[in-house]
């Protein structure tokens, strides 16, 4: 279909790791490669859109930066408060 031959095991693009949740969406079998055959049109049919490895780890890497500098955002205010508060001029 997509690239002409619809026979299982037809590959259709660079192998990459894919997340799926389904697991109906799985052909009985592996490929010579030993990686798990898909079923593209139980995919489509059930609107299943898989995400790659190399997406999850973006975003996860994108939540541990931003929370670690949001985390140090939060310590430089506190600090900041702590001391001004804490350092109150004396009236005479």
């Amino acid at each position: 279909m997509l690239f002409g031959d619809s026979s299982p095991g037809t590959p259709i693009g660079k192998a990459a790791y894919y997340l799926i949740g389904d697991p109906k969406a799985f052909l009985e079998g592996k490929s010579e490669e030993g990686a798990w055959l898909v079923s593209q049109s139980y995919l489509s049919e059930h609107q299943i859109y898989p995400w790659q490895r190399r997406t999850i780890w973006f975003i996860q890497s994108l939540v541990a930066w931003t929370s670690g500098l949001g985390a140090l955002v939060l310590l430089g205010l506190w600090y900041f408060l702590h001391n001004r508060v804490s350092q109150k001029p004396k009236t005479p």
